[in-house]
């Protein structure tokens, strides 16, 4: 009871873990060779890649024998106890309102360290024939690929964290690897001179300890061009998505939340305003689910690409997904819906549903009240897009001053829905800021030079409109709701690959060139850190400097 009186009163948002430290070591390696098998017309390429990740982070947090002895010295004992079973206090109210001091505040203040460590190992090998053999359109060309490897995901928790020494704070952790291994090919086959007719197909194992899957897929995909200057194309594909690491291995990792005690709102609430008088918070933890299976998907697409004049393409493309099976984490709201149903004898009480939902909320042998909540990842959520692409290019004549070019690219998200739980309705990610801020529509533009060894181009990317701060807390219908401004900013590059040393390329890079910051959005004000961190960053400009050399190479 006393945590909830101190997050209303000091120091509820930690914003001083802002002074937190990340480290990252990031790192690749790999090795590979190529050549032909003679003179068959036959290719081949194997390499090996090794890539990784170690972070280690510290942040200053609350320590709860310190949070504690504060508080107990202002709440005074406990005098009684409500129809919860929650303590209840005669504070010193002056003390309680009294301001912390910067001396109090940091005598609370611990620096809490933290690890995580990720691998990848693959080696792939493919044999290529771009001349398989002879059709009316061309040579077919077809390529076989194998591969296999491991990863590794090990993020251990503190162990502070683990034995409660951290006042409000709980922790994730987990760790696993997983093998897998795959094959894949591709056909290509120009069977008219104006038809050409592209498919492919790959199979994928993945294993771990506990469990294992596997997936085939494949893709068809057409090219008609009736005349030379414009392509149409389409394709149909099936391709599936592996249950990330965290998913599958991720330890009993501790979250708080309020829930709706629809068991005892029946009992004794008369079922009558449950979430008004019946809502409270309890501590809860995400469990792993070794056995999710991968997230699949159907997508196909129409297009056409059409250069009217030299030098002159246009593109465009409609695009259609249909994503099944993906993981989210069990509905806390359903579970005890359905934990309540078992309990009044609603449902059977020894059934594996409500075995598993009585095991996951436990309760209170006293008062009744839900103590704490286990969710697992389940493969449960539907989502469909619907989206256009279109780019555009112009390549000048060459001038005395170098050779000019233009682009633009355009995209734009038409339809976004998203279904948590069969049956539950499903929400309009374009129009629902409660459960998606994304951009609709993205669109970017590049003026290049080039000029005997150098190189230049300008980039702009405009990112649309997105809910400001009032939509997406209250919903689109509330007062004050609306959309902040456009994102647009620049960027700049410019190269230099000079002649006389082969294989040498310099590089001077911009981003954000005119420090542009996220759009203002006044009803973020009272709110840090004021801007939607999921949209945007406050990074500024960017100054890099690049050098590459090709050691052995022949050209640049």
């Amino acid at each position: 009871p006393y945590q909830d009186l101190a997050s209303i009163s000091t120091f509820g948002n930690n914003y001083y873990n802002q002074l937190g430290r990340q480290d990252d070591l990031l790192y690749q390696a790999d090795i590979g060779a190529n050549g032909t098998f003679g003179d068959s017309g036959w290719d081949w390429d194997v390499y090996f890649l090794r890539s990784g990740d170690r972070t280690t982070t510290s942040s200053p947090e609350r320590m709860k024998a310190a949070v504690d002895a504060y508080f107990n010295g202002i709440l005074g004992p406990v005098v009684g106890y409500d129809e919860l079973g929650l303590a209840e206090y005669n504070p010193n109210y002056q003390a309680f309102y009294t301001p912390l001091t910067t001396a109090q505040l940091a005598a609370f203040m611990q620096n809490i360290g933290g690890e995580s460590n990720t691998w990848i190992n693959n080696t792939r090998a493919t044999v290529s024939n771009d001349s398989l053999f002879h059709l009316p359109g061309g040579d077919a060309g077809f390529a076989w690929l194998v591969e296999g490897g491991s990863q590794a995901w090990y993020e251990p928790i503190n162990p502070l964290i683990l034995n409660g020494d951290v006042w409000g704070l709980t922790g994730t952790s987990g760790g696993g690897t997983r093998t897998h291994y795959a094959s894949a090919f591709e056909l290509n086959l120009p069977v008219l001179q104006q038809v050409t007719l592209d498919l492919s197909g790959r199979y994928d194992h993945y294993k771990t300890d506990a469990a294992s899957n596997h997936k085939v897929t494949y893709k068809a995909g057409i090219e008609y061009r009736p005349f030379q200057s414009l392509l149409l194309r389409g394709n149909y594909a099936t391709s599936f998505l592996a249950p990330d690491m965290s998913a599958l291995f991720l330890g009993p990792s501790g979250n708080y939340q309020t829930i709706t005690d629809y068991y005892l709102c029946t009992t004794q609430g008369g079922g009558q305003d449950c979430n008004a008088n019946w809502s409270y918070e309890v501590s809860g933890q995400d469990l792993a689910n070794p056995k999710l299976k991968p997230t699949t998907a159907k997508s196909w697409t129409v297009g056409f690409v059409w250069a009217p004049i030299d030098r002159m393409s246009l593109s465009i493309d409609y695009l259609h997904i249909n994503i099944a099976n993906e993981i989210a984490p069990q509905s806390a709201d359903l579970l005890l819906k359905e934990e309540a149903q078992c309990r009044l004898g609603q449902l059977p009480a020894d059934s594996p549903d409500c075995m598993a939902a009585l095991s996951q909320v436990v309760r209170d042998p006293t008062y009744g009240t839900v103590d704490s909540i286990s969710q697992y990842n389940v493969n449960i959520s539907n989502e469909s897009t619907e989206s256009v692409t279109a780019q555009a290019s112009y390549t000048f004549n060459p001038t005395r001053i170098g050779t000019f070019g233009l682009k633009f690219d355009y995209n734009d998200m038409l339809k976004h829905d998203y279904q948590v739980y069969p049956g539950s309705p499903e929400i309009n990610q374009l129009t629902n800021p409660l459960y998606s801020s994304e951009f609709k529509s993205i669109t970017s533009g590049a003026l290049s030079w080039s000029q005997n060894d150098w190189g230049s181009t300008l980039y702009v990317h405009r990112y649309g409109p997105t809910p400001n701060y009032t939509a997406l807390v209250n919903g689109a219908g509330y007062p004050g709701a609306g959309r902040v401004s456009p994102w647009i900013t620049w960027n700049w590059s410019l190269s230099y690959t000079p002649h006389f040393t082969k294989g040498l390329s310099l590089s001077l890079l911009v981003d954000n060139l005119t420090n542009k910051m996220p759009p203002k959005d006044p009803s973020f004000q009272a709110s840090f850190p004021y801007y939607n961190t999921e949209n945007y960053n406050v990074y500024g400009r960017e100054i890099m400097l690049q050098a590459d050399w090709k050691f052995g190479a022949n050209t640049n």
